[in-house]
């Protein structure tokens, strides 16, 4: 009973971190849903972590193990980007149709009930950055013990397409031209 205890009371600093991140991420998606240019700025910043994270970690032998510290701060930088990259629509809602059972008539017919619902794409947006940011990870790390090469060059494609959608933004406001 006392390591139940002890396991309680060492998971309790984790929840209430993890709630205070999630509230933290959800203020921030809010703010950032309205501001494109600041998501691209957010998206080069998020790139850059992963690239610093990724060609300073020091390189290990396969038998070392795995330097957790840096492993965990590409994973942050890579969910960052994917998130923020997603915080333009994370406050939309979907609609969809949900379909219930009613149950049966005396003539032995099934009647169903159908209702157009709607939802939050917060959810979906977390679970997708959780998701990829496990998949990159777990791919580097699986196919490259080493070192986080792979990251690396995550890292840098990212980057690019962070730069050309901020050059974009300027391109297009540019072109913009009022003639009424």
């Amino acid at each position: 009973m006392k390591e139940m205890d002890e396991f309680v009371d060492s998971l309790a600093p984790v929840i209430v971190i993890g709630i205070f991140g999630l509230i933290v991420i959800a203020i921030l998606l809010k703010i950032l849903s309205k501001h494109y240019l600041a998501i691209k700025i957010c998206m080069c910043l998020s790139a850059v972590g992963i690239i610093v994270s990724s060609f300073c970690m020091p390189h290990t032998e396969k038998t070392d193990p795995l330097r957790l510290e840096w492993i965990l701060a590409q994973a942050i930088f890579i969910f960052f980007y994917i998130i923020i990259s997603c915080a333009w629509f994370a406050f939309d809602d979907e609609d969809y149709w949900d379909t219930k059972s009613t149950g049966y008539d005396s003539d032995g017919n099934l009647h169903f009930e159908t209702r157009l619902e709607s939802r939050s794409l917060f959810w979906s947006v977390l679970g997708a950055g959780l998701f990829i940011t496990a998949v990159l990870v777990g791919l580097n790390y699986g196919i490259i013990r080493t070192n986080a090469i792979g990251l690396g060059v995550v890292g840098c494609i990212a980057e690019l397409v962070a730069i050309i959608g901020f050059i974009s933004f300027f391109c297009k406001k540019r072109k913009r031209k009022d003639y009424y």
